[in-house]
């Protein structure tokens, strides 16, 4: 563990969170490629991001704001 480090446990619990929502996402992925709607899902999400989310939109975050210098991560999925 690294205890002894400053902010150590706070990054620890993050990068655990972050691996649960990965692995939740790709078996999410995974299921609806199983279910024949992948295509159609992708479609959706990529309808979608840029529309920020009801908690990103109530903390003012706005991601790829700029759209046109940011690269979205589904160009290369």
């Amino acid at each position: 563990m690294l205890n002894h480090i400053p902010g150590a446990a706070e990054m620890e619990k993050l990068q655990c969170t972050i691996q649960a929502v990965s692995r939740m996402n790709f078996y999410l992925w995974m299921y609806l490629a199983q279910e024949g709607i992948f295509e159609d899902a992708h479609d959706f999400v990529r309808g979608k991001l840029e529309e920020p989310l009801p908690f990103e939109a109530m903390l003012g975050i706005y991601p790829w704001v700029d759209s046109e210098t940011v690269e979205s991560p589904l160009d290369t999925f």
